[in-house]
């Protein structure tokens, strides 16, 4: 993942401005159920509605480290699932398929909404935010690394 600091500084601040996840009485009561079953983490009931620093580097296995490489690039979190949730578990699937996997995912599109009108009604900042990646890059081209004119292995059921 290539960072850019200068988009993260302006995703954290429209994260800020949408906020957390606030739980409903009806919410807490299934958080609060869910963090007494197998598997979950330690982790503080109510730090979902808090909104932590963008992360401006990234050790999960994700598409967008190469992507990040060709255009301006940068993640963020929205609290979808009750905190001390593990990814890929059911507590996860409990979480996403209910109301507070809906309002993780609002406090994201909120957010991503608000970083696209800064960037497209800020023409200096898109400059900014350009100029970190370039920065960043250091004159280094991306070369993908499955090499060129392999075709994807899409028979592989076919064993």
């Amino acid at each position: 993942m290539l960072p850019n600091d200068a988009l993260a500084v302006v995703i954290e601040k429209n994260l800020r401005i949408v906020g957390g996840v606030k739980y409903t009485a009806e919410e807490t009561a299934f958080a609060e159920q869910l963090r007494r079953t197998e598997g979950m983490l330690p982790a503080v009931l109510g730090t979902q509605e808090t909104i932590e620093p963008v992360l401006t580097s990234s050790s999960v296995s994700t598409d967008l480290g190469d992507v990040s490489w060709i255009v301006p690039s940068a993640q963020f979190s929205a609290a979808a699932w009750v905190p001390g949730t593990s990814a890929h578990t059911w507590q996860a699937t409990a979480c996403s398929g209910g109301t507070i996997g809906r309002k993780g995912m609002a406090v994201g599109a909120k957010t991503l909404v608000l970083t696209a009108l800064d960037l497209m009604l800020d023409p200096k900042l898109m400059e900014q935010v350009r100029a970190a990646f370039d920065r960043r890059r250091n004159g280094i081209t991306y070369r993908s690394r499955i090499p060129e004119g392999r075709k994807a292995p899409l028979q592989y059921r076919d064993r």
